[in-house]
Parts: structure tokens; C-alpha cells; sequence
């Protein structure tokens, strides 16, 4: 069972509990996930398979996931990018700050009431080849700023966490 750290709005640990639970509580928890650029400056996203339970089909971040309870952010991206893309890469964190999902979403179905987490967005430029076989990812490509303007304004099913980011630094 997946254990992760809940945390105080100033990202002190206050106490651990499993993945069902925190979200069940919507209790405050870390997380990141990692922005893959090219050097022609064209972004990395991954397409969800089909057979995700949530947001099927939708295009998020290369890796992201939970920080576990015994690891860092650092360790967590590091791991992220090994177990989900298969790459190696130096990476640098843009941010960390306080992000409620509920806000981010705005879907009751998913969210209730607020559920704030700390989320650690690290920026990488890789030229070389994904490789992934979780059945959890259909695709990685890259895409122009152009594209994702493009799909963006089309309303493409882009999770809504990554449209605010790329929106706020990168388009």
C-alpha cells in the first residue's frame, strides 16, 4: 500500500495515510510533476491511455505523480521519470507552492470541497526518445507553442492543471 505524507499549508509533515484516504479526505499532500522541453523549445506531453481510471485520453505532463512518504521531491521526479519514461535527464525546479485541486478542476464530481496540495513542478530539456509500457500512457510527442495554443483554444482534452501552467510560463 502507497503511504503518503499530509501536510500543513507550509508544507510541514503532520501525518501519513494511504492514497484512497487522502483523497477520500481530501487531505493536503505533495506532488510533481516534470515539463519536458526540446531544444527547439517544443513541449513534451504524454496522451493517457484509454483505460485510466481518471482522465482517460487527456494530455498531462510526461511524469508527474504522488510524493511517497519517504522520499523527497527530488527522489520523487527522479523515480518518476525512470519507472514512467524510462529517461535520465538533469532537471530544475521551477516551483513549489500551495495548489487547490478543486480550483484547478472546478468538477464536483471529482471534488467536493477543497483539497489543497503542495505540487513541485521541475523543467527538463530532453532531445532523446520516450519508452513507456504501463498501459497507463498511449503517446509522448512534442508540440509546438503554436499547437498547444491551437488546441487549447479548440477546448482538446488537455488536463486543466497543465493548460494553467503552460499558460502561465510557457505560451
Amino acid at each position: 500500500m502507497e503511504y503518503l505524507d499530509i501536510v500543513d499549508l507550509n508544507d510541514n509533515v503532520v501525518g501519513k495515510m494511504d492514497r484512497k484516504g487522502v483523497y477520500k479526505k481530501c487531505k493536503p499532500i505533495r506532488i510533481v510533476s516534470l515539463f519536458i522541453k526540446n531544444s527547439k523549445w517544443e513541449i513534451a506531453l504524454q496522451k493517457r491511455s484509454s483505460s485510466v481510471w481518471f482522465l482517460p485520453w487527456y494530455l498531462w505532463f510526461p511524469a508527474w505523480w504522488h510524493v511517497a512518504s519517504w522520499e523527497t521531491y527530488e527522489q520523487a521526479i527522479k523515480r518518476e521519470m525512470v519507472e514512467e519514461i524510462w529517461i535520465d535527464t538533469n532537471f530544475k525546479l521551477k516551483f513549489k507552492r500551495v495548489e487547490n485541486i478543486k480550483e484547478l478542476y472546478d468538477w464536483k464530481e471529482w471534488f467536493e470541497k477543497d483539497h489543497f496540495i503542495f505540487h513541485a513542478l521541475f523543467e527538463a530539456t530532453y532531445d532523446g526518445e520516450f519508452n513507456f509500457n504501463d498501459g497507463e500512457v498511449e503517446s509522448i510527442r512534442y508540440y509546438s507553442k503554436e499547437e498547444l495554443s491551437k488546441m487549447i483554444e479548440n477546448w482538446e482534452k488537455i488536463m486543466p492543471w497543465v493548460v494553467k501552467i503552460l499558460k502561465e510560463f510557457y505560451l
